[in-house]
């Protein structure tokens, strides 16, 4: 059974990013792999597996890989070094890892070793973003560092998932969330309480945006063909 999304409302501070992660990645699933079905999937760095949905019907077989076993992992391995066969994938999905990596050259060249010729990858990864260690945060990107990435790719397309305005606007949402707690409420009283200033900013930030603006970029997505 594929994974369903998680809710995205306007009362989570970072729903702007996740609005524009789940929209762009929607269009470039349609826009690639429109009339294809059996492919051959890999979810590299599944532990969140959110946007596998996006693939039902496509994928006819998925294989979830992640450096921690929790349910539904089917392996267990890091990106620099995948425990898969050279050409093997039609597909590799890569959501919110790659800040996370060590070695983010050797993932790349290792998602092109395993895919098929043909074969594509859709990788989100952050531009500019609150430090998260999860477990570790090591790298913020631009589009002149993904076409050095995927240099070795025959084509590839980047897109910025959010826009310069809502990108300060998410900024914002940042800070609120970011404004500490009194002593005296609990952490689920100061969470309702914060929700409703998130919801102006976020309404604006939908009306307002416009993704083709690029001075600053609060999340990417790429697509590449093998």
């Amino acid at each position: 059974m594929t994974p369903k999304q998680k809710p995205c409302h306007l009362f989570r501070y970072e729903f702007l990013i996740l609005n524009g992660l789940r929209k762009s990645l929607g269009r470039a699933v349609e826009r690639e792999l429109r009339f294809r079905h059996g492919l051959t999937l890999l979810d590299l760095g599944s532990q969140n597996p959110e946007y596998l949905h996006l693939f039902q019907g496509k994928a006819g077989q998925m294989v979830r890989l992640d450096i921690v076993k929790s349910t539904g992992i089917d392996v267990l391995g890091y990106g620099e070094q995948l425990p898969l066969k050279d050409q093997s994938m039609d597909v590799i999905l890569c959501t919110q890892v790659l800040e996370h990596v060590r070695q983010p050259f050797e993932v790349v060249k290792e998602m092109h070793r395993v895919l098929k010729k043909g074969g594509m990858v859709f990788l989100t990864t952050h531009g500019n973003w609150r430090i998260h260690n999860e477990p570790e945060d090591n790298w913020r990107f631009t589009p002149d560092g993904f076409r050095e990435l995927f240099k070795d790719y025959g084509t590839m397309r980047i897109e910025n998932q959010v826009g310069t305005l809502a990108s300060l606007i998410q900024w914002f949402n940042i800070y609120v969330k970011w404004i500490p707690r009194p002593g005296f409420l609990s952490q689920t009283l100061w969470h309702l309480f914060k929700a409703p200033f998130y919801v102006l900013p976020n309404v604006l930030g939908l009306l307002l945006d416009q993704p083709r603006q690029q001075s600053f970029c609060v999340n990417y997505l790429v697509t590449a063909r093998k």
